[in-house]
């Protein structure tokens, strides 16, 4: 159930993701090798026209997810975003922000050597090569997920988790 859509963010808007993102000083470091950020626009309103272009794309896609894949089909509701950009030289065999029913992880830029991401399902292993724009959807329930970060340039990656909302139960 891991699907992978190409070119669903444009360049110029994965370049002002990354800039905006590298300028922020809210940025938080784990470790010597990533640098994350998370955000919620009510808190930052500077980040609003980007959580709105990231709702928009995710929702679209999610749509089209949730044909392929009925049985993952839910009401859902976005916990905030995570923005990552994990070093060349890391070891990193860790993936921040991962929670909910599913998550949707963008690659911001393309990486030309390592920093695929591995994701397990079942005995099926699948590596994702870092692609500018690249949207992963994949639930957490049943894929595990890893990293590869030996890339020569830094990656840079947006994640979206997706939670089932809760409905009450009947009295």
């Amino acid at each position: 159930m891991i699907k992978v859509y190409n070119q669903t963010l444009s360049p110029e808007f994965c370049q002002m993701v990354i800039d905006m993102f590298d300028k922020d000083p809210c940025k938080v470091r784990h470790g010597h090798d990533i640098v994350s950020l998370k955000y919620n626009c009510a808190e930052n309103p500077e980040w609003i026209e980007i959580n709105n272009m990231f709702r928009e794309c995710r929702d679209h896609f999610l749509e089209s997810y949730f044909v392929e894949f009925p049985e993952c089909d839910c009401k859902i509701q976005c916990g905030g975003y995570e923005i990552a950009r994990y070093s060349p030289v890391s070891n990193a065999k860790t993936f921040y922000g991962v929670a909910g029913k599913l998550s949707a992880v963008w690659f911001l830029n393309s990486v030309d050597v390592g920093g695929s991401l591995i994701l397990r399902e079942g005995d099926t292993l699948t590596e994702i090569k870092p692609q500018m724009g690249r949207l992963i959807i994949f639930p957490n329930d049943t894929v595990t997920l890893d990293h590869q970060i030996s890339g020569i340039t830094s990656k840079y990656l947006t994640i979206n988790n997706i939670s089932e909302v809760e409905t009450p139960a009947e009295p």
